[in-house]
């Protein structure tokens, strides 16, 4: 039985495909990555925020982007908050 992850460091949890510019997975590319999962790591959005952060004057648009994906998921964050808030009251 593998080891939760809190006990496992970095693994290859993922498999990750690049697309070629209409949206097929081009199977040959090569690279390492890293995946955030922005609704279920408390974590990854601020990950991502400095991410964002640290590109925004060599990367303006990808930037703005990213920061407000993040916000769209605090925002889905707290509303999930709120519904479990309401469903216990």
């Amino acid at each position: 039985m593998p080891l939760p992850d809190k006990e496992r460091g970095a693994y290859a949890k993922y498999t990750v495909y690049k697309n070629d510019e209409h949206g097929n997975p081009m199977y040959d590319h090569e690279g390492d990555y890293f995946v955030l999962d922005l609704l279920n790591d408390p974590l990854a959005p601020d990950a991502l925020r400095a991410y964002a952060n640290s590109c925004k004057d060599e990367y303006p648009l990808l930037s703005a982007d990213l920061l407000r994906w993040v916000d769209r998921v605090r925002l889905i964050q707290v509303e999930k908050k709120l519904q479990e808030l309401a469903t216990k009251a």
